[in-house]
């Protein structure tokens, strides 16, 4: 099975035309190691500095990190490191043998079953499920 790793870098920058105060924020840039994904590093810098954080797991899963800046500041730079590794998926051989209307078939299952977890009724809006 084939490999590559990738060093991934983001940023994210705010300025402002005035001083704010304090700043309440969460940020979720670290990569998700999965099946055919493995992180080898991840470090999240910040300017200014936090005050605290908390790092906790969303609904689906994703690392993030709450964080406070109890200073004033006129501008927010969150800068993330990332070493993946990434595998190459091996060919499913009953896929490939699918007709065009099967494959259809399948993504529309799949697409309902994703969609599905953020559909509720509502007063204007009947949800049959």
């Amino acid at each position: 099975m084939s490999k590559a790793i990738y060093r991934v870098r983001h940023t994210t920058t705010y300025s402002y035309e005035t001083l704010a105060s304090m700043a309440y924020n969460v940020v979720s840039s670290k990569p998700r190691t999965t099946e055919l994904q493995q992180v080898h590093s991840y470090r999240c810098l910040l300017e200014p500095e936090a005050s605290s954080f908390q790092d906790y797991h969303d609904f689906f899963g994703n690392h993030c990190r709450y964080f406070t800046i109890e200073q004033e500041f006129k501008g927010l730079s969150m800068t993330s490191f990332s070493e993946v590794e990434v595998r190459q998926r091996e060919m499913n051989q009953g896929l490939v043998q699918l007709t065009l209307g099967q494959a259809q078939q399948l993504l529309e299952q799949e697409r309902f079953i994703c969609e599905h977890q953020f559909l509720y009724s509502s007063p204007l809006v009947e949800w049959p499920g």
